[in-house]
């Protein structure tokens, strides 16, 4: 005899997982086939908002790019890659910059995945392929971009030329 879940159809099972958080997601995913059958659809994740950071925090850049593959992501609309890229020296942390090859790779797999928006805060864009971050950041609806321009101590103080702004 079939379970209750069972005899649920997809559609109502994936309406009930849309009200879950996304922590709760990655957890039922772990109870049974069907629901992680249900619980990994990329319209469940669409609306993740994905902080590179934290993968980096906690793991590999070889993690991040697995991640970014993932099959449930594939409609992903949000990517924040703050502080993961090269950065301006005012504002670097270590450990959680990539290196200019790990972070071609990153950009490539997010150009694949087609976000809608995009976070390069405090990225040194200048270090990253010119041809990349112009193709990446044309088919994206919304980039912060905010700090990439060259700044002092302060990320409130911009600098050109010695002269404080």
């Amino acid at each position: 005899m079939p379970s209750s879940l069972q005899q649920l159809s997809r559609d109502l099972l994936a309406r009930i997982l849309s009200y879950l958080g996304f922590l709760d997601l990655k957890s039922i995913c772990l109870t049974s086939r069907l629901l992680h059958t249900a619980a990994t659809s990329p319209k469940l994740w669409r609306l993740f908002r994905l902080d590179c950071r934290a993968v980096l925090r906690f793991s590999s850049p070889a993690v991040l790019l697995q991640v970014l593959q993932l099959p449930r992501l594939r409609q992903l609309r949000h990517v924040d890659l703050f502080l993961c890229l090269p950065q301006h020296r005012a504002v670097q942390h270590p450990g959680c910059c990539l290196s200019p090859v790990q972070c071609s790779e990153v950009l490539e797999a997010v150009e694949q995945l087609g976000v809608e928006s995009l976070g390069l805060r405090a990225a040194r864009l200048a270090a990253l392929s010119p041809v990349l971050v112009a193709r990446l950041v044309l088919g994206v609806q919304r980039v912060d971009m905010r700090y990439t321009a060259r700044y002092g101590p302060s990320p409130f103080m911009f600098q050109v030329n010695s002269c404080t702004l």
